[in-house]
């Protein structure tokens, strides 16, 4: 009986874990759609610490701290994600923006070559 609490228990565990970052990335996908990236970001990281491989997250992230001029850690936050297979155009296009921001020219020109070559138009912009 002791050994079907403690597994029930870690069971329990496992899908609070689960819910949990999906519930903070969720949390913050609505504070973006409504312009409160500084929450949003507050709920991103929450996602992130349960899972440091939610990937959606970084990119939220980093969408936040560009809108809020936030360069340098928003290209980190792109950086995670382009280190991955879940590519997609806008990561590019928002990580040469950030570049932009932080005055490195020839890097964003690189990036939104690379946006427009996986087919990023003005429509995926946010």
């Amino acid at each position: 009986m002791k050994y079907i609490f403690i597994l029930s228990i870690t069971f329990l565990n496992l899908s609070l874990y689960a819910q949990t970052d999906t519930t903070c990335f969720n949390n913050g996908e609505d504070k973006l759609a409504s312009g409160q990236y500084k929450e949003a970001i507050k709920n991103y990281t929450q996602a992130i610490a349960v899972n440091p491989k939610y990937i959606a997250a970084y990119k939220g992230r980093g969408i936040c701290r560009y809108q809020l001029r936030d360069g340098k850690n928003a290209i980190s936050d792109f950086n995670r994600v382009i280190a991955t297979d879940t590519i997609t155009s806008d990561t590019y296009y928002y990580r040469g923006a950030c570049k932009k921001l932080i005055g490195d020219t020839a890097g964003y020109r690189l990036d939104w070559d690379r946006a427009l070559y996986l087919g990023y138009t003005l429509e995926e912009d946010r």
